[in-house]
């Protein structure tokens, strides 16, 4: 009998002395998490692996999900929805599919 085993990363993000987030991810999860999957096919998101945009449907594939871009082979754990990728980076600029959107770098 074989078992499963999952991949799981945690964390602490420390933004100040006051303010400490703990987290924990499923870095194996191949569906959406219920947030996302609740959001408009036409959703923009970002993928955090390789830096580009795309709309949530490009990612689904079924039940499962992964980033759309042939040389990416990421997670749901790894997609952002833009509003939170341009609150993060300060970026105020519009998606568009294929382009860069470095975190960095952000204009």
């Amino acid at each position: 009998m074989t078992t499963a085993t999952r991949s799981i990363q945690q964390g602490v993000y420390q933004f100040n002395s006051e303010d400490t987030v703990y987290w924990e991810v499923d870095t194996e999860r191949r569906t959406l998490p219920a947030d996302l999957d609740a959001c408009a096919p036409d959703q923009w998101m970002w993928c955090f692996d390789c830096e580009r945009a795309f709309q949530l449907d490009e990612a689904r594939s079924g039940a499962e999900a992964h980033c759309p871009y042939l040389d990416c082979a990421a997670l749901p754990v790894s997609f952002w929805k833009w509003e939170s990728y341009r609150a993060f980076s300060g970026a105020r600029i519009v998606p568009t599919r294929g382009r860069l959107f470095p975190l960095t770098a952000a204009a």
